[in-house]
């Protein structure tokens, strides 16, 4: 094999990975669109770069610790926002038979999208919000 038929093979490898990746991504929210239990988890650490953070969290169900992770973007808080959110505890939802597959909702859009009112409780963090705060 040529050094140019690796380069295409590996090439090809790494789209199928790539289209691997997107569709598993479908799958899972159609899944947690479709059966969800509502939880609570708190967020221990937010990293990233780049324009996005990621929360990451832990939940307990039936007494067992899971961690997640969501994706944010860097202008959904407003500068200093995100401090405000570490140690706290926010609404998750997981699929009931697999608790891995999870999302945080911070963002009155998230709620919206899973079909739940933004509750009174989390009012504090509007302020903290960008795409709310313009």
């Amino acid at each position: 094999m040529t050094t140019k038929q690796k380069k295409r093979l590996g090439g090809i490898a790494l789209l199928l990975l790539c289209v691997g990746i997107v569709i598993g991504g479908f799958i899972y929210r159609k899944m947690l669109k479709e059966n969800y239990v509502l939880g609570v988890a708190r967020v221990y650490r937010f990293s990233g770069r780049g324009g996005w953070r990621y929360m990451d969290f832990t939940m307990e169900v039936n007494g067992k610790k899971y961690n997640g992770s969501s994706p944010y973007k860097d202008s959904d808080f407003a500068p200093g926002g995100l401090r405000e959110i570490r140690g706290k505890s926010f609404p998750v939802i997981y699929h009931p038979d697999y608790p891995s597959i999870n999302s945080l909702l911070i963002l009155p859009s998230e709620f919206k999208e899973a079909g739940l009112p933004f509750p009174d409780s989390l009012k504090w963090l509007l302020p903290y919000l960008e795409k709310i705060r313009k």
